[in-house]
């Protein structure tokens, strides 16, 4: 059995709608990022907005709202798969809940929130997976950077969640390559795929203990935050585009 951490996002549901297929009965409880209040979504598309331009706003815009429908929340009803909404990890509601648990195994899905220290060190295992074959385009947007840096190929990496921001030592990696005139939706997807590949691949195992894995080298680390109009224009200089 094993516990997932997640977002409303369409994205966490392209991974978690390939993962119940193969492990639905196996999963304990889903805790899904609440999306917060309707003042905090106007204030991140303003952020959104201010840093990435209207163009790249809008279209984001109008993706999410074309996918509202593919919803986490829906998917596991379907399921019937137990989860809930939580605001922060570090309300009461959100630590009791997390200490019902019986599972030693968390996953992490896409999840926009960092686990606090004191949860790691006390509640077993957590592994991550992040759409990037880190230690390369860690943090914020990775298939955007990816693309907008010209790369020829993205991927997805499981990790163990460590203190610091998707850092932790490496269990494995699937490469995704990217080729001329892709959209970043698409290249998402894929990532999405080998994400929820690796972890119906390795979740067996995790679940019976710790298992090897290689810790990432600083020295090829590269991180990065919310898109930027620059980041947008060079993505389109390099032939790629959103959707």
């Amino acid at each position: 059995m094993f516990c997932i951490f997640t977002s409303n996002t369409p994205y966490s549901y392209a991974v978690l709608e390939l993962l119940l297929e193969h492990h639905a009965k196996d999963i304990e409880h889903v805790f899904l990022s609440s999306p917060g209040s309707f003042s905090k979504k106007l204030g991140k598309l303003a952020r959104v907005w201010k840093r990435a331009g209207a163009e790249y706003t809008l279209k984001k815009l109008g993706f999410l709202l074309g996918n509202s429908h593919r919803s986490p929340s829906a998917l596991l009803g379907r399921y019937d798969v137990s989860f809930s909404s939580i605001s922060s990890l570090s309300s009461e509601t959100a630590k009791q809940q997390i200490a019902a648990c019986q599972s030693g195994l968390f996953v992490s899905v896409f999840f926009n929130r960092i686990f606090p220290a004191s949860l790691l060190e006390t509640r077993g295992t957590f592994v991550n997976v992040h759409p990037s074959l880190l230690p390369a385009y860690a943090g914020i947007s990775p298939v955007f950077w990816a693309m907008s840096g010209n790369e020829n190929q993205i991927g997805a990496t499981l990790h163990y969640v460590d203190a610091g921001v998707d850092s932790g030592p490496i269990i494995a990696q699937a490469a995704v390559p990217l080729t001329s005139g892709e959209s970043v939706h698409a290249a998402y997807l894929g990532c999405c795929g080998a994400a929820a590949q690796l972890l119906n691949e390795h979740i067996p195992t995790l679940s019976k203990g710790k298992v090897e894995a290689r810790p990432q080298d600083p020295a090829e680390r590269s991180y990065f935050g919310e898109p930027t109009r620059d980041g947008y224009r060079r993505l389109r200089e390099n032939g790629y585009t959103l959707f």
